[in-house]
């Protein structure tokens, strides 16, 4: 979320506050002018002070900034009272075979367990000890993350070098598998693990992987190599199958979009357009940075390869990251080798001669960075010939000051149409019209690329019972930091089932259990974060079809 931190929060004069709390229910600037009493431009003028002082760009970002401050003031904890969830997790194991040892090694255990305990402690994620030299790491337990695959890479480099500082012949004897599943855990009202329950099948799988696979490798299934293609910047390579420890500093990517279901970019013709016209304006004042936003799935990741391949082919001296959670925090990794890449050695290389031809810098995931990084790397840009874009979910404006701003959209229907039944299995486009209902696939994807590429690679019949896992995961990435309440998010999700109009009120907060007024903050907070919306006679719905299913696929009664 953009805008300030808590504690930073400014105040706002009494009329400002009366119009963010009439931003809050929804209310355009000629509905708050007429309620007020006051002009059009007046209200113009206020909100953007209201967005200066919170450090916003937009209404959505401003009320979450109010209702962050509304749940402090409210000293709302997690409301009482424990429920059962299906939620996406991914699984590291790891063992040291038995023919490395002939006896347990005490020592080796604890090195192997307290690298494994710290890596949890720093990264939100479950440690389970096992008996002798294994133990496993299950993320997504305390909140989802579409890095969570690649956190559970980075786990295994992280074990495999503190054993190999302990004897480097036994490290060679580590063996590891990674499996991506549904875990039953049981939660709080507001969607954080309450440590009571967890089981998942994936423990088995990742556990099974492990003992199969030979020394000094990682093995993956196939629902984790899946998530890799579908949430990482680029696909990844066949390697995969088997990752050998000795080279996963590396986390090679493929260099091309070959072979990859979806590279073809629909419906955003605009958005190159003004890609390229940006890149050509670079010749000349080559200088400058632009912001690609937009939420997970939107395509943002496909851009920056299509302008990769466009600045190559005019001659641009291209350098392409993309920001990873490495062990010690943020950093940036090269494409497409993946190597991490010292910050400080990118931001002061001196600038190029002249006939070595105009710099593009590209960034993915850049609103990862911390703020001090992310501004180093601007102002390093700004002094050097270098066209500089930065692609993330949103950016504070105060923060990056860019000259440019391309904020993605949904895809009209038409291009969701062309993206569908270009990634078609093969021979899909043969099969009867009951296994892809296009109207009715279209319309759940709701104009998100990524909802689209994976709703076209499922049978019909399946995601009514089951979403694909990577839009578990990235549903799950988009709810879980949200902190909102899940009983009130089941009830509103059974009344669209049942086509029902769920309306705030004292009965719905019988229902749930709590008070009226904490429930309109919870509604309040849940409109806000653009996952619930309001109708035009005040009932509440999901803002996105697929949120409701993932919804309801996640309860357990």
């Amino acid at each position: 979320m953009t805008g300030l931190p808590l504690d930073d929060l400014p105040d706002l004069s009494p009329r400002q506050r009366q119009i963010l709390d009439l931003l809050r229910t929804g209310k355009v600037n000629k509905e708050i002018a007429n309620e007020l009493g006051i002009g059009l431009g007046t209200v113009k003028q206020h909100i953007v002070a209201i967005f200066r002082k919170l450090k916003v760009r937009n209404r959505a970002a401003a009320v979450s900034c109010d209702l962050q401050r509304a749940h402090a003031d409210a000293d709302l904890a997690p409301l009482a009272g424990s429920l059962l969830e299906r939620r996406p997790c991914v699984v590291l194991s790891l063992l040291l075979a038995p023919s490395t040892a002939v006896t347990v090694n005490h020592d080796l255990m604890r090195v192997l367990h307290q690298a494994l305990a710290a890596y949890a402690f720093d990264h939100d994620a479950v440690f389970l000890a096992r008996h002798q030299c294994a133990g496993d790491l299950i993320f997504g337990i305390r909140g989802a993350c579409i890095q969570d695959v690649y956190r559970a890479v980075l786990a295994a480099r992280l074990v495999y070098r503190a054993v190999a500082g302990y004897d480097p012949d036994l490290a060679q004897g580590l063996r590891g598998g990674i499996a991506a599943g549904l875990a039953v855990i049981s939660i709080n009202r507001r969607g954080a693990w309450s440590g009571e329950a967890m089981a998942s099948a994936a423990i088995a799988d990742a556990r099974d992987l492990a003992a199969g696979a030979t020394a000094g490798a990682l093995r993956f299934t196939p629902a984790a190599r899946n998530i890799l293609t579908v949430l990482g910047p680029v696909p990844v390579g066949p390697f995969y199958d088997h990752l050998h420890f000795a080279t996963v500093d590396h986390l090679a990517w493929q260099e091309t979009d070959a072979g990859f279901p979806g590279a073809t970019l629909f419906g955003r013709e605009k958005e190159m357009t003004a890609l390229a016209s940006w890149l050509a304006e670079g010749l000349h004042h080559r200088s400058g940075l632009l912001c690609l936003e937009g939420e997970i799935g939107m395509g943002k990741s496909t851009l920056c390869r299509w302008l990769a391949r466009e600045g190559e082919l005019r001659g641009w001296r291209l350098r392409h990251f993309f920001v990873l959670h490495d062990l010690e925090g943020p950093c940036l990794r090269a494409l497409p080798e993946g190597l991490p890449v010292d910050l400080a050695a990118v931001c002061d290389e001196p600038a190029a001669l002249p006939d070595a031809g105009p710099e593009l810098l590209l960034v993915d995931d850049a609103d990862l960075l911390p703020p001090a990084a992310l501004q180093r790397l601007i102002a390093s840009c700004r002094q050097r010939p270098c066209r500089l874009l930065l692609a993330g979910r949103r950016f504070s404006g105060g923060l990056c000051s860019p000259d440019a701003v391309l904020r993605l959209g949904r895809l009209a229907r038409d291009s969701i149409a062309a993206l569908m039944h270009a990634v078609l299995p093969p021979g899909a486009a043969q099969e009867p019209p009951l296994r892809f209902p296009w109207l009715a696939l279209a319309e759940l994807a709701c104009g998100v690329p990524l909802f689209a590429r994976e709703l076209s690679r499922t049978p019909a019949v399946h995601i009514e019972a089951e979403l694909p896992l990577s839009l578990r995961l990235a549903i799950a990435a988009r709810l879980d930091p949200l902190g909102l309440d899940r009983l009130l998010l089941r009830h509103i999700a059974r009344f669209e089932a049942e086509a029902a109009a769920c309306l705030p009120g004292p009965e719905l907060a019988r229902k749930i259990g709590v008070s009226p007024e904490s429930l309109s903050l919870s509604v309040e907070q849940a409109v806000g974060a653009g996952v619930l919306r309001r109708s035009e006679r005040g009932g509440l719905a999901f803002a996105h079809p697929l949120l409701r299913q993932a919804i309801l696929q996640s309860e357990i009664s």
